[in-house]
């Protein structure tokens, strides 16, 4: 309670930028994500120039600062004598060297750090490429993947600073307020779960999804912020599914093409066939018939006929003129 009372007696108020004027403010008017610190913090300067109380504990602070640096200089002339063969002296610039390089080999480990976090790659319809440095979470209960973004970093790189839902919307953290959610919670991302591409890769997680521009996920579950399907992306898969309906239609198309190939063939030789079995069936009628004109002509002939009938044809002629008509029928049905 005094802490919040001396804050604001000195000009600063911690519910301050809790929430913000308008529907939803973008990431990239938040905090800058090419770069790797966290701009949103506020600097030395813009905090003391911010109110007047600030600028009173500035100048205090320089003045005690001044006359500690003038004692301990004066203590520090008086003891310079043998200061250098001092074991405590040495001990203090021993501590001073290790704690140096505790520094230098701890930056790097950091560096090394910034290397395995994961990246947000999101390219715009209307052209450039938007990334996120953050985390990657594995999915929500619709199985979509998830994104938290960072804005940078503090502490010279070993603190991430994640985007809060009450820097995006204002709505949205008075609505949280009333839930089991606080705006202070971390801003998550959510993406199309047929749409990201996700790619793992020796420096981390890589997300890439084609989108126009980010938007609210008032439904989320764990989300508040969203990145829709692009129109572009969905011509395309537009155009995909009707270039597989075209190519599906082909295939059928060429199927029944070669189905009715088959047919023509099969009937064709069918055709053939009867032909040949017809032709067939007559040369042997005919065999059998000039056989028995043959025989029938033998007989003495009478008077008044310049034909052959079919009553004066041998019996077994007869028979086989009789099963000839049969079989023509049969082929012709």
């Amino acid at each position: 309670m005094a802490l919040t009372r001396l804050k604001t007696i000195l000009g600063y108020d911690p519910t301050w930028k809790r929430y913000h004027s308008g529907e939803y403010t973008s990431l990239e008017d938040i905090a800058d994500p090419e770069t790797w610190e966290d701009d949103t913090k506020t600097t030395w300067r813009d905090w003391v120039s911010e109110s007047r109380g600030n600028q009173i504990l500035v100048g205090v602070s320089l003045v005690i600062g001044v006359g500690l640096l003038v004692y301990f200089s004066q203590l520090f002339i008086r003891l310079s004598t043998g200061v250098l063969s001092n074991r405590l002296f040495q001990a203090v610039v021993g501590a001073l060297g290790l704690v140096t390089v505790t520094y230098v080999y701890a930056t790097k480990a950091q560096r090394k750090r910034f290397q395995t976090l994961d990246w947000l790659v999101l390219p715009k319809d209307g052209g450039g490429v938007t990334r996120f440095l953050g985390y990657y979470r594995e999915g929500d209960a619709t199985d979509a993947p998830l994104f938290v973004p960072v804005k940078g970093f503090r502490w010279n790189g070993h603190k991430a600073e994640p985007y809060r839902i009450y820097e995006v919307s204002s709505e949205l953290a008075r609505r949280y307020k009333n839930t089991n959610r606080d705006p202070e919670d971390v801003a998550v991302i959510r993406l199309e779960p047929d749409m990201a591409r996700v790619s793992q890769t020796e420096t981390g997680t890589v997300i890439c999804q084609q989108t126009t521009e980010l938007k609210l996920d008032e439904f989320g579950n764990e989300s508040c912020l969203k990145a829709p399907v692009s129109e572009k992306q969905a011509d395309t898969d537009a155009v995909q599914d009707l270039k597989r309906t075209l190519d599906d239609v082909r295939k059928e198309i060429s199927y029944w093409k070669a189905e009715a190939s088959k047919f023509e063939r099969q009937r064709n030789e069918a055709q053939q066939d009867a032909k040949q079995r017809r032709e067939s069936i007559i040369d042997e009628f005919l065999e059998k018939a000039q056989a028995g004109a043959k025989a029938f002509q033998t007989r003495p002939q009478r008077r008044g006929r310049s034909q052959t009938d079919a009553e004066d044809l041998p019996p077994a002629a007869q028979q086989d003129m009789q099963q000839m008509d049969k079989q023509l029928s049969y082929d012709d049905n």
